[in-house]
């Protein structure tokens, strides 16, 4: 091989083709060097970001799971509440029953019949101890509480006579 010669056409396409082909190498080493950064560079700002929304989830979930305790906590005092209401109630409704009872039976009362005891013996049952001189007196009581609802389930005893007298025992919720 001579360097001296001058190169003829074939010689000097392969020399401009080789030099092409490197010239396109170099370039294409660098744009991919290039994109291999911006790629690199994206990814790394994604998982900045991933990490950021994994913290966010992470961050809902524990106000998720304070705002179910917050509610628990709120539905357990509301249904103490309503327990303690009813309870109320009820003991208003017990504590009034007993005057309208005695206000009813006032207007229901036969002559001739007196009542030795009222007692309330659980909750609404009520005993009623009545006296007189005559069964039909009794027993027109004894309707009257039945037809007036002023008690309900109401069951009497047959009544014992003694001295002129018959005692009767009245029981039954009040309503």
């Amino acid at each position: 091989m001579d360097f001296n010669v001058p190169l003829d056409k074939v010689e000097k396409g392969l020399l401009r083709f080789s030099i092409g082909v490197l010239i396109l190498f170099i370039a294409y080493g660098c744009f991919a060097n290039m994109i291999q950064e911006q790629i690199e560079e994206k990814s790394s700002e994604l998982n900045a970001s991933i990490s950021n929304t994994n913290t966010q989830i992470s961050l809902i979930d524990k106000d998720i799971q304070s705002t179910q305790n917050k509610e628990n906590e709120y539905a357990t005092k509301i249904s103490s509440l309503e327990q303690l209401n009813q309870k109320i109630q009820e003991d208003n409704r017990t504590r009034k029953s007993i005057p309208i009872l005695l206000n009813k039976l006032m207007y229901v009362m036969p002559t001739g019949v007196q009542l030795t005891s009222i007692r309330n013996t659980s909750g609404t049952h009520i005993e009623i101890q009545a006296q007189s001189e005559s069964y039909a007196q009794l027993g027109y009581l004894t309707a009257s509480i039945k037809v007036e609802p002023i008690l309900t389930n109401v069951i009497s005893t047959s009544g014992v006579k003694a001295n002129n007298i018959i005692t009767m025992k009245i029981e039954g919720d009040l309503p």
